[in-house]
């Protein structure tokens, strides 16, 4: 009996990279802000993230994540297979409370350590998970959660 077996294909290409390199929550939001519907923001719940390279310069975003207007699955795996694919060293989560109020919830603080735990594995950086809303953010950083 002969078996045939599929070859795995990946590819990636960049077409765009930031001239700058993220160093501050200030200027990851202003990068985050910019792949927002900003129609929608206070709508329903999303998460992206942004990509980087090993000098901290953006290589993407990917939008992995659309939910209701209070909760938003996260597939981890997903979340570090792009990451990986990229060839990205570090990554920043940024999420959305519709409701405008930016103080994460247990479930914002439980995911954020899963992520991070996964990262130490895997020789990746998580940098900063923003909150955002259409008024401003949150910074697990700068608020020394992370």
């Amino acid at each position: 009996m002969e078996t045939t077996i599929n070859e795995i294909q990946v590819s990636y290409t960049s077409k765009f990279l930031s001239k700058d390199p993220i160093s501050t929550s200030t200027e990851a939001f202003r990068y985050a802000i910019k792949i927002w519907n900003m129609d929608t923001i206070d709508l329903f719940e999303e998460f992206k993230v942004l990509y980087l390279n090993k000098n901290n310069m953006v290589i993407g975003y990917y939008a992995l994540g659309k939910g209701g207007i209070d909760f938003c699955s996260v597939d981890v795996r997903l979340l570090l297979s792009v990451a990986l694919t990229t060839n990205s060293t570090g990554f920043i989560i940024v999420h959305n409370h519709p409701s405008g109020k930016l103080m994460p919830s247990e479930a914002d603080k439980k995911i954020t350590k899963q992520i991070q735990d996964c990262c130490k594995i895997m020789n990746l950086g998580l940098l900063d998970h923003l909150i955002i809303s259409s008024s401003g953010y949150f910074s697990f950083m700068d608020e020394c959660m992370m």
